[in-house]
């Protein structure tokens, strides 16, 4: 019985899963980021959205990780620990997708509506403004346009992360919360 289940099937979940991880990145920003308007607080916010949308794709990703390493052990074949990357790349096709707004928006192609690729990814919002501090990318650099693209890599890095742990059973919130009694 086969049970390894396909790249694009495993970065397909994990693309439903960082929506939700959208999701509860927009509630943070629009319910405490529309309060607070200085830089600090703003920083403040965008690391919570950031990590709620990172804890999200992390907790899919270790679970298909330590799946991974379970199958392994009883199958006797090699672990494949860095899988997390390309699945993380599959997941995060339509993100890199969503950024050729930015690009025919800089180019002139189409209207300039970085607001709405601003709405769909509130998991960087504040970073996307501090980038592109006009809030339009047809006023932005190629390098900002690149940039505020390449944000998106957080989703493979997590991916790979969780995946690499998983497979090893290593649960990093015990790590961090519990400490050894020989300590």
């Amino acid at each position: 019985m086969n049970r390894k289940k396909s790249l694009f099937s495993q970065g397909l979940g994990l693309f439903g899963v960082s929506l939700f991880g959208v999701f509860f990145a927009a509630i943070i920003v629009f319910s405490l980021g529309l309060l607070w308007q200085g830089r600090t607080s703003q920083m403040v916010v965008q690391t919570a959205a950031l990590l709620s949308f990172c804890m999200v794709v992390y907790h899919s990703a270790w679970a298909m990780g330590e799946e991974e390493g379970r199958l392994s052990r009883l199958e006797k074949r090699p672990v494949r620990s860095h899988r997390g990357v390309p699945v993380g790349l599959v997941a995060a096709v339509p993100y890199f997708a969503s950024g050729l707004i930015l690009i025919l928006s800089k180019a002139g192609a189409i209207p300039d509506v970085a607001f709405l690729y601003k709405l769909f990814t509130p998991q960087h919002v504040f970073f996307i403004n501090w980038v592109m501090p006009s809030g339009y990318a047809a006023n932005a650099s190629w390098g900002a346009v690149a940039l505020v693209i390449g944000f998106h890599l957080c989703l493979p890095v997590t991916a790979w992360l969780g995946y690499l742990l998983g497979t090893k059973e290593i649960l990093l919130l015990y790590r961090l919360v519990f400490r050894s009694p020989k300590r």
